[in-house]
């Protein structure tokens, strides 16, 4: 799936998080334009989903986060952000997942997706995350929505209101929001904006997981690609049962 733009009804938007879980990849399948949120500010410290995950190790659910450069003053971008180049993470991400999932029954094709995925050469953390998105939908054959970099987008304000901007610049009159944001989520601005909200109704189906007796949600899309194989990860990310 390529990055591009075309006239939409029903706009999602999210910051381009690192492999992350099967609720992103239905937020992608529910829309017609998903915006990639690439160009807000990074925070300067503590971990965020933009370059880390949760994964499966002997039953546990443990962190996995892609070391970056934090040797900056001030604020950065999201697409500013560079990856560490002093440590060889590639290849211990690759080691830790053989760990955790070699003995899973897909593990054979997704590792070598995710050899294949990490083969790109970039020294930005938000270009790998794109890149690893697009790979993934494209391994799942999903290609229904069109990726759109909120960088190359004309939005003024912040919050809601550059929701609202972003929504309006690609020809959206809907906008789909995770069902975490109802809190923060002024509908009063969407309305003065002619904007429609919806909210996503993701519900996680369990599926069976190695080295585990009770199901750990809220995992990397990798851990139930290496259960399920890619056929019935789609399944899963459109919010069907799995054999």
């Amino acid at each position: 799936m390529q990055l591009e733009l075309t006239m939409t009804n029903i706009v999602a938007i999210h910051q381009p998080n690192f492999l992350p879980w099967l609720g992103f990849f239905n937020k992608i399948v529910k829309c017609d334009t998903f915006i990639l949120l690439d160009d807000v500010q990074y925070p300067k410290t503590g971990g965020v989903w933009t370059n880390r995950h949760y994964f499966i190790d002997n039953g546990i659910r443990k962190w996995h986060t892609v070391p970056i450069s934090r040797n900056f003053s001030g604020s950065k971008k999201i697409n500013e952000i560079r990856l560490a180049h002093d440590m060889n993470w590639r290849e211990l991400y690759m080691k830790k997942i053989t760990h955790s999932y070699s003995k899973a029954k897909y593990f054979s094709e997704t590792y070598q997706f995710l050899q294949q995925s990490f083969d790109y050469k970039t020294e930005f953390l938000c270009d790998l995350n794109i890149h690893l998105i697009n790979a993934v939908l494209s391994a799942l054959d999903i290609s229904n929505s069109s990726l759109v970099k909120s960088s190359t987008l004309l939005k003024s304000g912040s919050s809601n209101e550059l929701l609202c901007s972003l929504t309006k610049s690609v020809g959206a009159h809907t906008y789909l929001s995770g069902r975490g944001a109802e809190g923060y989520m002024d509908e009063s601005v969407f309305k003065s904006n002619d904007i429609n909200i919806i909210y996503q109704n993701y519900n996680l189906v369990g599926y069976s997981q190695i080295n585990t007796k009770e199901f750990v949600p809220g995992l990397t899309i990798i851990d139930a690609m290496m259960n399920c194989g890619f056929k019935e990860t789609k399944k899963l990310v459109y919010g069907a049962h799995v054999v």
